[in-house]
């Protein structure tokens, strides 16, 4: 399965990929700088796969992707935001640990 060139969903990857990073460094290292990171990061994550959403939905408009891939492609969005979410609930979870 193939996707249209500019569909941007490696950005996004990345972006979980350096949330997952910071979060796992965070708890090895007991740095709490580093856990109060990632709800920044997880913010531009929901932004960045906003704006994918829509640029997704002009190519479908446009004929420039294929239906099937266009699902695929929507569901791999979904799931990089929502381990987003999760990476961070992790890390809320942690921080409030040591509040205690």
């Amino acid at each position: 399965m193939s996707f249209s060139p500019s569909v941007g969903w490696e950005r996004a990857r990345d972006k979980v990929n350096h949330l997952f990073n910071i979060l796992i460094s965070g708890m090895e290292n007991n740095n709490l700088d580093k856990l109060k990171q990632c709800e920044k990061i997880e913010s531009e994550i929901d932004l960045m796969v906003k704006e994918i959403r829509i640029s997704h939905l002009k190519r479908l408009q446009n004929g420039e992707c294929m239906p099937l891939s266009g699902v695929v492609f929507a569901d791999i969005i979904l799931h990089l935001e929502r381990t987003g979410d999760l990476l961070c609930g992790i890390s809320r979870n942690l921080l409030n640990i040591e509040q205690y």
